[in-house]
């Protein structure tokens, strides 16, 4: 199939997919920030997560994005900031976006033992909120369809936001909710671009498997909702061995399977490869994916 066709395709499956559905990310529970500010500075050290996906398709139009965030805590008290900046692209269309956050905690009775990834400050209750903004890009003009009155001309603007989030952090659960765009403060919808509001809960446990807590199995579940939107649920399984490595599955209801395997490196840097696979008939097939977290 010639570039045309896939420039179309891609642009008209984004449609859908801004129109009905926002992206849930993969990568969430390597990198939280992403959805809940709550998780803001909930480690005991300052952490940096990079993470980028599509990039190694050969379909022209396939979506990628890449995703940068930093978060830290505030020394000696019960705060957290940090920020991020995301890149979206499918076809002809690209969103940019960034964030600020903060969050409050409030702990009770932690007992920090021993370094672990994916083990926050144990029974906290954390509070967050995020501001930023998304600039929404067609470059409709490539499609060379200007005798459509369609794609005439290219789209352009700009959407400031706010989201908030909460979370119930234990050792073996975590439970959380948030929303990433809570206020509509543009003037997007003159320009027929309608940004979509998701809120996110999710539940996850961690089962230890010894007496010394060396392995885990992390079930977990996240469920989004968007206005006018079938719910949208992901279900994930993960083992993790001694922060050596781990290794997890997951199925998401809109019939998309994905797989993860995970390396740590010393405490401080841990690396992620992450593949995803459409089960239904879809121009972009499968997908594959890196994080890299480092901790400071």
């Amino acid at each position: 199939m010639n570039k045309l066709y896939f420039s179309i395709l891609a642009f008209i499956t984004y449609n859908i997919v801004n129109a009905q559905q926002t992206p849930v990310f993969s990568e969430y529970h390597n990198n939280p920030l992403i959805i809940n500010s709550a998780f803001t500075g909930l480690k005991s050290n300052a952490e940096l997560s990079l993470s980028a996906n599509g990039f190694m398709s050969d379909i022209e139009g396939s979506p990628i994005d890449a995703k940068l965030t930093y978060n830290m805590p505030i020394e000696k008290t019960n705060m957290g900031i940090g920020g991020g900046i995301i890149y979206d692209r499918i076809g002809v269309s690209n969103i940019n976006s960034f964030f600020l956050s903060y969050s409050y905690h409030i702990s009770f009775d932690h007992k920090s033992y021993r370094p672990d990834w994916d083990m926050y400050k144990e029974n906290v209750l954390s509070f967050g909120i995020s501001v930023g903004g998304q600039m929404f890009q067609e470059n409709l003009l490539e499609l060379n369809h200007t005798e459509d009155p369609h794609f005439d001309e290219n789209i352009a603007t700009f959407r400031p936001n706010v989201g908030a989030g909460i979370l119930l952090n234990n050792k073996k659960f975590y439970l959380g909710l948030s929303a990433t765009n809570l206020l509509d403060l543009s003037d997007a919808k003159k320009d027929k671009v309608d940004f979509e509001s998701p809120f996110f809960g999710y539940l996850g446990f961690r089962f230890y498997t010894d007496r010394f807590e060396k392995s885990s199995f992390k079930p977990s579940v996240l469920v989004k909702y968007v206005e006018g939107a079938p719910i949208q649920t992901d279900f994930n399984m993960a083992f993790n061995y001694d922060n050596k490595f781990e290794i997890g599955a997951g199925y998401r209801t809109q019939n998309q399977i994905n797989f993860l395997v995970g390396l740590f490196v010393k405490e401080k840097f841990k690396f992620v490869y992450q593949y995803q696979h459409a089960l239904l008939v879809s121009p972009f097939k499968s997908g594959h994916g890196i994080i890299l977290n480092y901790g400071f």
